[in-house]
């Protein structure tokens, strides 16, 4: 067995792929520290949280080089000319609504790789700052969140 080349960019998402099929296999086993304060998730649910959050983190690796790309075709030839410079002092207009929305996606792409990182551990699901469980129905709408909703709020 070799590891796919894609595990390189993605740190925790460590998949094997067979020699003589080429199919490539269910990902590594996660390992659950024994003394995890927070929820304790199956097996297979965690292995479903991982694909949830890779076929996430993929959509967004996708959406940063498609947006990267705008932004290179819209910022003009001479980005430090003294209209430019200005223009990215007083908003920008397209370029700089571009160059956010990359630094937006750069943010999202490292909560979802530190998200794949808790399953990892054995924390996900559990808030990074009081160690409660984060509930099922925040999970279900974004499973990349690290804090819990008191948390959040506060």
């Amino acid at each position: 067995m070799r590891l796919a080349p894609a595990a390189a960019l993605l740190p925790g998402m460590l998949t094997a792929t067979s020699a003589r099929s080429g199919r490539q296999t269910r990902p590594l086993d996660v390992v659950v520290p024994e003394k995890s304060s927070g929820r304790r998730w199956p097996a297979a649910d965690l292995h479903r949280w991982r694909t949830r959050l890779e076929a996430l983190w993929r959509r967004t690796v996708d959406e940063i080089v498609a947006t990267s790309l705008a932004l290179y075709e819209a910022a003009p030839p001479a980005e430090f000319s003294p209209e430019w410079q200005d223009a990215m002092a007083h908003g920008g207009g397209r370029v700089a609504r571009l160059r956010d929305a990359v630094l937006r996606l750069h943010e999202a792409r490292a909560e979802i790789e530190a998200a794949i990182e808790r399953i990892s551990s054995g924390r996900f699901g559990q808030c990074q700052l009081c160690s409660r469980a984060i509930s099922a129905d925040v999970l279900a709408a974004l499973p990349q969140v690290s804090t819990c909703r008191v948390c959040a709020l506060s």
